[in-house]
């Protein structure tokens, strides 16, 4: 898109120039320049949009004689509207259609290529020799051919609703070709109807003196291309220069081809856009006039402006003669080289409408660029002056400074990064921001803390029969989200970190109600956890464009949307509700506040034991005297928390059994299996490794179920028959003597085991059993 742009840009800096050279010709007296070329005032711009403004439009107003739209006929359109108390408006409607009629065959002679033949004639005798001898030979062949009478008709009439007004162009398109086959040349294309719902400027306008002008009062004024007059020029010419596309465009308002013989007839493209190439367009001159001596440019006089439109109606009329000559030239050589069949469905009427069409369509796209072309300087020259190119992040920055000035110290707008303590003179547990995705910097936003009292607590309903109360400190945000037009907002995200040892939850919802919050997600921030949450924005239409949307709806469908946008309303408050663990654990504990503060491994295993275990507060709070010390409370909390854990280990403890006796179970299941087979001595010799397994695995005791869960599997076998008949010795390196550590008795245990199932695993992949 932008290389699309940089093309178009350089197309028209081309056509300017050209504009340029052609004013300097048609205003002797006065020197034009381009605005980037001469110091100027801004209203300047606004005067060289207007004078390019009038002249695209009084230049199209001649151009569209072409289409049949004259000052006569101008002046009877606009008379049949004053006839009516309440005129429609006028529109043209483009009718084209054609036929192909098969009329006779004929026979012709066609000449070859001239073929030079040399003969050599030898003599005999005494002065024996050779003579040579040139003939040519031209071969002529008939053929015959069969002739197609070809018709293209084109109308142009103008409407006021379903009432004719007028025939501005009606030309009708004959010629016969000539085809080897009895096939048609082409097909009849389908009748194509094309209408220009709004052509009443085109009638009421003067043909001289058009006046034009930018209301620069408007609010709604932006540049001196971003108005609502400019646009509503550029949107005629835009409507005008379509119905002359439909007209000339190959297909749509003319036939696909106008010749059948490729290289013997014109080619009408390239002659059209030579007549056109030389036709000065005024709309293209958005030029100063730079007085002499006083380095102070201004814009072209009306004077000027008849001067250029006097200079584009002179080559208008050498280009239209010149097209028409060559036109006429085509005409002539097709008709000598076969007057029968000529095979050109042009004239001088049909190149004199095609080359009007495309008149009015330079006119449009040279004041859109005219125009474009302001603006681009209006941008380039504002880069210049701040040196880059401003982005949101630039005026956001730019805001802040102007914030500053705006607003009191008190509410001036500051970071959105709040520090999550259990009182302003303990140490953070965490922090919580509201930053952006891309530089990772916090927002500034607009905050407020609320004063709801001390009996206002808010509901937040976890599930169908557990509503929570929170009391604490309330506070709003309303963030900013600056953009340029048409721009989607920077994307944010919702940073959480905790301290180590430290932990609180996150829980993220909007707000229903003033006293109710519904959670939608929540997460148990801890130990140095940094949580990242992606936030969509998903802005909702402003009142006023709500407004103008639904004021064509029904009743019903009104209603509708009014509730639905209600409804949004009520949930698109977005809130953030932070739950501090340490305190909620004391409270459920009956501890006294700041009694776990220092009680790093006891809190940890409390933890342990909600999250991981599910064990119920009762079976862990306090229950005694209300009086006690504080220290008392801990200790018996912490004396809970022992039988709870030895509770814990004594389950682990039995689970370890438990697998224990399955890996025994399957080292018997293992040896009973081989003994089932037939009397081979060296089928299955286990024994040995077989007992001193189960003594391995009966005195590691638990040691094995810890160690078995770290450790990895053992060791691969060697060779198959080796390994099945050798009993495992020793691992080198490993100490064999009395009293070894239990670990090390679980590790050589579950060594003998993996070995054993491998030996097993062996054997019944090696000899298949017999059956008794």
């Amino acid at each position: 898109m932008a290389y699309l742009h940089q093309y178009h840009t350089m197309e028209f800096n081309q056509r300017l120039q050209k504009a340029l050279e052609a004013t300097r010709v048609a205003l002797k007296d006065a020197k034009c320049v381009a605005l980037a070329d001469a110091p100027h005032a801004y209203q300047d711009k606004f005067s060289a949009a207007e004078v390019a403004a009038r002249l695209g439009l009084a230049s199209s107003l001649a151009f569209a004689e072409f289409l049949g739209i004259d000052a006569a006929t101008a002046a009877t359109l606009a008379a049949s509207a004053d006839a009516k108390k309440e005129p429609e408006k006028l529109a043209l409607q483009l009718d084209a259609g054609g036929t192909t009629t098969y009329v006779e065959a004929r026979t012709r002679d066609v000449k070859g290529p001239t073929v030079k033949v040399e003969t050599e004639r030898k003599t005999s005798g005494l002065f024996g020799g050779s003579a040579k001898k040139e003939t040519e030979t031209t071969v002529t062949t008939t053929v015959t051919e069969h002739l197609w009478k070809r018709t293209w008709r084109v109308r142009i009439r103008a409407f006021r609703g379903d009432v004719e007004v007028a025939t501005l162009v009606d030309h009708e398109l004959k010629t016969v070709e000539a085809t080897r086959t009895k096939d048609a040349p082409r097909t009849d294309a389908t009748p194509v109807t094309r209408r220009l719902a709004d052509a009443d400027w085109l009638a009421s306008l003067p043909r001289s003196g058009v006046q034009f002008s930018i209301d620069r009062a408007d609010d709604k004024t932006r540049t001196p291309r971003r108005n609502a007059d400019v646009d509503e020029v550029l949107q005629r010419l835009l409507d005008l220069s379509r119905f002359a596309n439909a007209v000339s465009r190959g297909g749509i308002g003319m036939p696909p081809d106008f010749s059948a013989r490729g290289q013997s007839t014109p080619n009408v493209a390239r002659l059209v856009n030579t007549a056109r190439g030389g036709v000065f367009q005024p709309a293209a001159c958005v030029v100063l006039d730079e007085k002499d001596g006083e380095g102070v440019a201004s814009a072209l006089t009306v004077a000027d402006e008849a001067a250029l439109l006097k200079h584009c109606a002179t080559t208008v009329a050498e280009g239209l003669a010149g097209l028409e000559q060559a036109v006429d030239a085509a005409r002539a050589t097709a008709s000598a080289k076969d007057a029968a069949a000529p095979s050109v469905l042009l004239d001088a009427a049909a190149a004199r409408l095609l080359f009007g069409c495309s008149l009015l369509e330079d006119a449009h796209r040279d004041l859109n660029g005219a125009l474009d072309h302001l603006e681009a300087q209006l941008y380039a020259q504002l880069r210049d002056a701040v040196g880059k190119e401003l982005q949101p992040a630039d005026f956001d920055a730019y805001m802040r400074v102007h914030e500053r000035r705006l607003y009191r110290p008190c509410y001036r707008p500051k970071a959105l990064s709040y520090a999550i303590r259990r009182d302003p003179r303990a140490f953070p547990d965490g922090s919580l921001s509201l930053e952006s995705l891309g530089d990772r910097a916090p927002v500034h936003a607009l905050s407020r803390r609320l004063d709801f009292g001390d009996d206002r607590a808010l509901k937040v309903p976890v599930g169908a029969a557990t509503v929570l109360e929170c009391r604490g400190e309330t506070y709003a945000h309303c963030y900013v989200a600056r953009t340029f037009a048409g721009a989607r907002p920077a994307p944010l995200a919702l940073v959480a970190t905790a301290r180590q040892f430290s932990s609180f939850i996150l829980v993220l919802g909007t707000l229903s109600a003033a006293d109710e919050f519904e959670p939608a997600h929540a997460i148990v921030v801890k130990n140095k956890d940094e949580v990242l949450v992606p936030l969509g924005l998903d802005p909702l239409p402003a009142p006023k464009a709500f407004r103008d949307a639904i004021e064509s709806l029904s009743e019903e469908q009104q209603t509708f949307c009014k509730a639905f946008r209600q409804m949004q309303l009520a949930s698109s408050l977005f809130g953030i509700l932070v739950v501090q663990v340490k305190p909620q654990v004391e409270a459920v504990l009956n501890l006294p506040p700041g009694a776990l503060t220092k009680e790093i491994q006891l809190t940890a295993d409390l933890m342990d034991y909600f999250l991981k275990y599910h064990v119920p507060t009762d079976l862990l709070s306090y229950d005694g005297d209300a009086a006690a010390a504080a220290d008392e409370k801990v200790a018996a909390v912490r004396d809970h928390a022992a039988k709870i854990k030895a509770t814990i280990d004594e389950a682990q403890k039995r689970d370890i059994e438990e697998k224990k006796r399955q890996a025994a179970a399957a080292v018997l299941d293992s040896v009973a299996a081989c003994e089932e087979d037939d009397n081979d001595e060296g089928a299955c010799s286990l024994g040995g490794d077989a007992n001193d397994l189960l003594d391995s695995i009966s005195t590691a005791g638990a040691a094995f179920g810890a160690t078995s869960k770290k450790s990895g599997g053992g060791g691969g076998g060697g060779g198959r028959g080796g390994a099945m008949r050798r009993k495992s010795a020793p691992t080198r390196g490993m100490p064999m003597a009395k009293g070894r550590a239990a670990p090390q008795m679980a590790y050589d245990a579950e060594r003998k085991l993996a070995a054993t199932q491998m030996r097993v695993r062996g054997i019944s992949a090696s000899r298949p059993r017999r059956r008794r």
